[in-house]
């Protein structure tokens, strides 16, 4: 019965996506206001781990808690998540999906998919940096770990950065190269074709 009514809550066409995106994703909408307009990226492959809701455009994705960094040395990020639970109450580094607003930058990491955070989220950012490991790479790989004041300089930066919890609608559009961490338990994964040749006539439409 169970699979029965999970197979029947899918949508079958664009004005059932709308209804469940409108239905799950709450939160992200009060927060873009205009997902037509305003949209994240992120470079994917759906997974066999992936549930498939609507044929092969939209996938539901959990979010990987206490992920391992693709970049960053174990041991600095360890440090930047410690920052962000003393200053936010949330590890953002180890507990978000890495999204952007710029499409060139997500077809780094795969193929671009338009993220809507089902449920509950929480999201941060900064003005300043783009990737801070990266933009700071120059500075962090001249210290050493065990000399005096090296983790000092990691919380100046971090400082300088000017990390937010608000704007998303202005970090995508002012700033779309930057990251942003978006902490929650899944999110839908859309393909960028069905986005924008079906999702946004059908926003439009059904909103």
């Amino acid at each position: 019965m169970k699979l029965i009514n999970l197979f029947e809550s899918r949508p079958t066409g664009d004005k059932e996506v709308i209804e469940m995106i409108k239905r799950d994703c709450g939160p992200f909408l009060k927060e873009i206001k205009k997902p037509d307009e305003f949209c994240l990226y992120r470079g994917m492959y759906p997974s066999a781990r992936m549930e498939v809701i609507y044929g092969d455009k939209i996938v539901r994705a959990d979010v990987r808690k206490q992920r391992s960094p693709v970049d960053t040395p174990r041991e600095i990020s360890k440090f930047l998540d410690e920052w962000f639970e003393r200053k936010f109450g949330s590890s953002f580094r180890a507990e978000s999906v890495f999204c952007v607003g710029s499409r060139r930058v997500a077809t780094k990491y795969g193929k671009p998919h338009v993220i809507f955070p089902k449920g509950q989220m929480d999201f941060c950012w900064s003005p300043v940096y783009a990737d801070f490991y990266q933009d700071n790479a120059a500075v962090i790989d001249r210290g050493n770990s065990e000399s005096d004041g090296y983790w000092d300089q990691f919380t100046d930066l971090l400082n300088n950065g000017k990390y937010q919890r608000t704007q998303m609608s202005k970090a995508i559009s002012k700033f779309p190269t930057h990251e942003i961490m978006v902490n929650c338990d899944e999110y839908y994964a859309m393909t960028e074709d069905y986005y924008l040749k079906y999702f946004i006539p059908a926003w439009e439409a059904f909103k």
